[in-house]
């Protein structure tokens, strides 16, 4: 019986709707400008590989990680 009332009024079919317009319009929207307003980025984030150089001595502190030939298109 409660298998038949679930399904004339689509019980599942409400409950996703309820979900569906909950999630309409939330409060706490941020946008972002941003060519003129730059992301926050960690420092430690490592999606753009470089080779970064010691400031003192000029030297390269390469950590054998290979990012840099992945980063690289092959010739």
């Amino acid at each position: 019986m409660k298998e038949l009332v679930a399904r004339i009024f689509q019980a599942d079919f409400l409950k996703g709707m309820k979900v569906t317009f909950r999630t309409q319009y939330p409060s706490n929207i941020y946008t972002e400008q941003y060519p003129l307003e730059r992301p926050m980025v960690a420092e430690r984030y490592r999606g753009a590989p470089r080779l970064n150089k010691h400031p003192e001595t000029g030297e390269t502190l390469c950590i054998a990680c290979n990012l840099c030939a992945l980063a690289c298109p092959e010739i």
